[in-house]
């Protein structure tokens, strides 16, 4: 900027110059040692839940962006303060690119005026894809990014894999850049200490760990133990599966994304604050509980997380093709299943206050 002569009264002399330069070489110097130290951008570091939003849709299976702000009204009711959009649940790769943009931007409004904070996860088929999501994401108020790899052709090395981090984290390199470990859906199984390892040898300073879905895989939990560990937990491992967040709080992992927290994140904010691990698990016990109703009622192909969205008194829609809607009378048994968890006192009675999904099934015509 320009030097401000009031003080000075007149033109600058040349050791005044001199100085001014040696100034700002020094400090150039020093912006260039933090980029380089890997500790420019710090991980979210989120003790708490993040719901993984499903993406509204009308009927014709068109975005309906004016239910978001319901879906943020319910959060508060729930005390969500942080989701992750167009992630496996928001049905990122079923959407088209320019849907994406709008879907960010819808939140973007909603989160002015809520203060609810978003993640949006930018993996596509396309690196040109990644790059155009990730530029528009920085440009719209996320706070962070999420990214899948590709899932048709893979990255077969985790070398591949780091240069597609990589790339994506350099469109936006003031926002933490999380990876979206999720080999059930992308195929793609690296033990996630070997990711960390490669992305410090890369040196991409906004890379800010891992949200580590793939917990039922072969040897998940040491490498999730191992991942915590690495270099004093330099890195923010996120758990992608809110099912086992008793195991993963057990093995010091503090922060969750989960599908389920659309419609009980009150339920798991109390297993999350359980301190009392025989309590705590009695708590989860219920929550697994509940999943297990739709998952146990949902058709096969038909999306249940929506259905339960539905029966909690927000009306999400059906989701998008290959998925089927749940059929109508379906939605009403699985209703009456909520009620019975509801009212049973070794379930739902655990919960106090009352769930806003029971507060939600009690409304006549919630689905």
């Amino acid at each position: 900027g320009s030097w401000d002569q009031s003080r000075g009264g007149g033109s600058l002399s040349h050791h005044q110059r001199l100085m001014a330069l040696i100034t700002k070489v020094f400090w150039a110097s020093v912006g260039a040692a933090v980029l380089g130290s890997g500790m420019a951008v710090e991980p979210l570091r989120l003790n708490g839940l993040i719901a993984a939003v499903m993406t509204p849709m009308h009927r014709d299976g068109s975005l309906n962006l004016p239910m978001v702000s319901e879906q943020a009204r319910y959060f508060q009711a729930t005390n969500i303060s942080h989701v992750f959009v167009a992630g496996t649940t928001g049905e990122s790769v079923s959407l088209t690119v320019p849907e994406r943009l709008k879907l960010t931007e819808a939140w973007e409004r909603v989160g002015n005026e809520t203060g609810i904070r978003y993640i949006v996860h930018v993996g596509a088929e396309s690196i040109n894809d990644v790059i155009t999501l990730a530029k528009h994401a920085d440009a719209h108020g996320a706070e962070a990014l999420g990214i899948m790899p590709s899932v048709f052709f893979k990255p077969e090395t985790i070398e591949a894999l780091g240069a597609w981090i990589e790339t994506a984290a350099a469109q936006a390199p003031d926002l933490p850049l999380y990876y979206y470990h999720i080999p059930s859906q992308t195929g793609v199984e690296f033990d996630m200490l070997d990711l960390l390892t490669e992305m410090d040898r890369r040196g991409v300073n906004n890379f800010a760990g891992v949200k580590y879905t793939g917990l039922y895989e072969t040897r998940a939990f040491p490498d999730l133990m191992r991942c915590n560990a690495y270099k004093n937990g330099a890195y923010d491992i996120l758990s992608g599966r809110e099912e086992v967040m008793a195991e993963a709080l057990a093995v010091g992992t503090v922060g969750f994304i989960g599908s389920q927290f659309n419609f009980a994140g009150d339920i798991y904010w109390a297993v999350h604050n359980e301190n009392d691990m025989s309590r705590r698990n009695q708590l989860q016990l219920a929550a697994i509980e509940l999943l297990y109703l739709w998952l146990d009622t949902a058709p096969a192909a038909t999306d249940g997380n929506k259905a339960m969205m539905e029966v909690a008194g927000v009306p999400v829609g059906p989701p998008r093709a290959p998925k089927l809607p749940m059929p109508t009378d379906v939605k009403v048994q699985l209703r009456a299943k909520v009620q019975t968890w509801c009212e049973d006192p070794t379930l739902g009675g655990l919960f106090d206050p009352v769930p806003q999904i029971c507060v939600g099934a009690s409304r006549a015509g919630a689905v």
